[in-house]
């Protein structure tokens, strides 16, 4: 027995002392050309130690010389149009030509998949998945045409990127209804779609859970689903960026934020249709929208965005023409433009236009801690109260807007509607309202703004036991009278303010403000309005920004007369620019580059030259012109430098950084932190 075992274990290590040669041929079912089917064969026994990989030729042949004796399965390959085969446990101890084989052409793709897809149309006949640790990469010109029921689950890594011309297209088969891409819990944060089309599914066209892609130059349409969105939903402490994208015309919202944060900038939200929600559904969640527009959506509970209990940020974004006809409902309040339910809401630089309801708030309807500032509201309405604005509840504050020919059909508010417990007006023009400019049950405070030529009241106080407080204001020419309920010495024109003009005792003034196109919007102030240097520069607990609405500097000697103080309203007449946007002022030889990378998060470097040695000031500032953080303050020798800026602490948004060399402006320019 023993020498029967040495002589198996001699035999053994004798196959390994010699190599033998194998070819054969490989065929593609269908095609004439036969080239580059993947041949590979690993070694089974004696052991695993060797594999072999071989090409074939375009006639299917294929050689593999010395190759290490023994028994070996052997499988082939070609893309995913082609079934793989193989053979296993093939006697490989002597030279061998081994059995033809054809490749069957795949009738579409399915189940696991990884490595590159290439360009080309494909059938996808049951759901395909990319396995956790596993990596897809899809080429430019891909089409997937997915059949009834069928699906695109990602627990891997897909990295999906089509160019501006050659798009990758996500959609069904004509007929058929898939139920979209879902981006799983285990996904790589490093997912990736960019410029591809995601359409016609019934269930959502992109379902985000947990992870954090990023989303660019997507068209997502006409999808619909069973859920509050159609479009994206966003679900699971999710929070993916998305940039320059398209969400229009799906069925339910077109996107909906559940427990999770999204950044979103440069991307259209248009002609989604609900019987819910038709924009944006956002529940306690953190929602940081910049340079976007959400228009032309409809719902039945409302049209353009809602946030519940929900962090809010939206910059220079235009919110228009969104509708909801539902008939008065006190307790559902559904809404045309913007609904702010609960939390908090900065509404920054955008504008809010054309929205439609049938029931509050045409424009806006709130009852969490909001605050809009250099926007503008206009030609809203309502088919009861509140036809720009409707506070509810919370807190409310404006500051430097304009909220115009927004009209209240059978209610109250043209304007305003206001039920909060702390309502605050600076600096704004509220003007040619249909309805009262401002209704209110609870106190208000207005200060150093114009309230003009609404077609009732300009002021109405249900009450004339609320507590206001209305000063250095421009109340003129509205219709019913200028204030109702109020304190009987408002509008009393007992003395004179600073420019000589009669006025109350709070310095309140009625006289034409003299705007320059009131009827086109226009509500900068000509020459010789009273309204010029008749505000004041003191607000308890308010802060003047740098600009006005027109970026110019916000306190200014408008009437020349060797004293700086505010306008009434959004415009400082003749006042200058703060140079805050990208004009640049260059001095000699002095350079500020442009900062990288940009967009960033939340780091960026900026770098800039100095042909002497100066007195170096470089500060960052926000979009009204506001000084955030001195990054340099020294003297530094000429030469190249750079600076590191962390923005953790700051909201995605626009700012600016000024370089100043002794006290010169040497260059301004405009970064953008996305979050």
């Amino acid at each position: 027995m023993k020498k029967i075992i040495t002589g198996i274990i001699f035999l053994i290590n004798l196959a390994s002392l010699f190599s033998v040669t194998v070819d054969g041929y490989a065929f593609l079912e269908g095609e004439t050309d036969h080239s580059g089917i993947e041949v590979f064969l690993q070694r089974v026994a004696p052991d695993t130690n060797f594999d072999y990989t071989v090409y074939t030729d375009s006639t299917g042949y294929y050689l593999c010389a010395d190759v290490e004796a023994g028994l070996y399965d052997v499988s082939y390959s070609k893309s995913y149009n082609f079934l793989p085969m193989s053979i296993s446990a093939l006697n490989l101890y002597s030279d061998n030509t081994i059995q033809d084989v054809i490749l069957e052409s795949k009738n579409g793709v399915f189940g696991s998949i990884n490595g590159v897809l290439p360009t080309g149309e494909y059938e996808v006949t049951e759901t395909l998945t990319i396995e956790q640790g596993d990596t897809l990469i899809i080429e430019p010109g891909v089409t997937l045409k997915f059949n009834q029921g069928t699906e695109f689950d990602i627990y891997g890594l897909l990295i999906a990127e089509g160019t501006e011309s050659d798009n990758i297209v996500f959609t069904s088969l004509p007929g058929s209804n898939w139920n979209g891409i879902t981006i799983r819990w285990s996904a790589d944060d490093n997912t990736i779609i960019n410029h591809a089309i995601i359409e016609s599914s019934i269930d959502h066209g992109l379902l985000i859970t947990y992870r954090s892609p990023t989303i660019n130059n997507c068209l997502i349409r006409n999808n619909d689903s069973n859920n509050i969105s159609g479009g994206v939903r966003i679900t699971s402490n999710a929070s993916p960026k998305i940039s320059n994208c398209t969400i229009k015309d799906n069925f339910k919202a077109g996107l909906a934020i559940l427990g999770s944060e999204l950044t979103m900038l440069n991307t259209t939200i248009s002609g989604n249709r609900s019987t819910g929600y038709g924009g944006i559904y956002c529940d306690d969640s953190e929602l940081n929208i910049l340079s976007s527009e959400i228009s032309d959506n409809y719902g039945v509970s409302g049209g353009g965005i809602i946030c519940i209990g929900s962090i809010v940020d939206i910059d220079s974004t235009i919110i228009s023409n969104n509708e909801n006809n539902m008939v008065y409902s006190h307790y559902s309040y559904p809404f045309g433009g913007l609904r702010i339910e609960g939390g908090s809401a900065e509404i920054r630089n955008s504008k809010i236009i054309s929205n439609r309801t049938g029931t509050h708030g045409g424009g806006i309807i709130s009852s969490g801690d909001v605050k809009i500032s250099n926007s503008i509201i206009s030609d809203n309405e309502s088919s009861w109260n509140g036809g720009g604005i409707y506070a509810l509840s919370g807190s409310i504050t404006i500051d430097n807007s304009i909220i115009y020919s927004n009209t209240s059909t059978s209610g109250l508010g043209g304007g305003i509607f206001n039920n909060c417990d702390s309502f605050i007006v600076n600096n704004s023009v509220i003007s040619r309202n249909d309805g009262e400019g401002v209704y209110s049950y609870k106190s208000i405070d207005i200060y150093n703004s114009i309230i003009s030529n609404n077609s009732s009241y300009g002021v109405y106080l249900s009450s004339s036991s609320i507590d206001h407080e209305i000063a250095h204001c421009n109340v003129y020419s509205n219709t019913g009278s200028d204030f109702y309920n109020c304190n009987q010495y408002l509008g009393n024109l007992v003395t004179t303010n600073s420019n000589g003009d009669s006025c109350d005792p709070w310095f309140n003034i009625s006289m034409d403000p003299m705007f320059e196109d009131v009827g086109n919007g226009d509500y900068r102030l000509q020459s010789g309005s009273p309204c010029i240097d008749a505000g004041t520069n003191t607000i308890d607990g308010y802060e003047f920004p740098i600009a006005d609405f027109d970026n110019n500097y916000r306190i200014w000697d408008g009437d020349g007369n060797g004293s700086e103080i505010v306008d009434m309203g959004v415009y400082e007449y003749d006042s200058h620019s703060t140079d805050i946007d990208n004009e640049e002022l260059i001095i000699g030889n002095y350079t500020l580059e442009q900062n990288y990378p940009n967009p960033f998060n939340p780091e960026t470097t900026i770098s800039y030259s100095l042909m002497n040695n100066a007195q170096v000031h470089l500060k960052v500032y926000d979009i009204l012109g506001r000084e955030l953080v001195d990054l340099v303050d020294s003297k530094q020798n000429k030469g190249s430098h750079e600076v590191k800026f962390n923005a953790s602490m700051l909201t995605s948004g626009i700012y600016f950084y000024r370089l100043s060399v002794d006290e010169k402006v040497v260059s301004n320019k405009k970064m953008m932190l996305l979050k």
